[in-house]
């Protein structure tokens, strides 16, 4: 399953559906289903927030790709703005208060949480983003995140 949109945030509801709709015919169960869903759209949103090149006018694309292989399912975001490895973030301090912690970074630490395995490589001009669930595994334990 293979879909392409501008990284205009109007199509977050489009991925959304695409995404839900598709992992649940490929058999996750609804419930983390959704979680994949809130993980996609986090990083649609930041490639229509950050996306463009710098001094650039034209809008990236987003393809997003779905494939269950064996006992996993893989949501792949393959985009085509700057190169940049959201993994390489640090994870938030959660331990401080909102005002006194540095912009940015709480939305991969939510994807990571929300999702088995994260992984990102670059390929030629394309930042390609993998979420991966495991088909198998019961529910993942969130104690390491917050509520």
């Amino acid at each position: 399953m293979d879909k392409k949109w501008p990284a205009i945030r109007e199509f977050v509801g489009d991925v959304c559906n695409f995404v839900f709709r598709n992992v649940c015919l490929l058999g996750l169960p609804a419930k983390e289903a959704r979680r994949l869903e809130l993980a996609v759209e986090e990083v649609f949103i930041n490639v229509t927030s950050y996306g463009r090149k710098q001094g650039g006018a034209s809008i990236p694309s987003v393809r997003i790709t779905i494939k269950k292989d064996k006992d996993k399912l893989m949501v792949r975001l393959i985009d085509n703005g700057p190169e940049f490895n959201p993994l390489m973030k640090e994870d938030p301090p959660l331990d401080s208060s909102l005002l006194e912690r540095p912009i940015g970074g709480l939305g991969i630490f939510l994807v990571k949480g929300l999702v088995d395995d994260v992984a990102y490589k670059r390929d030629g001009e394309e930042n390609i983003l993998t979420l991966t669930k495991y088909m198998d595994r019961e529910e993942k334990e969130y104690e390491d995140y917050p509520p």
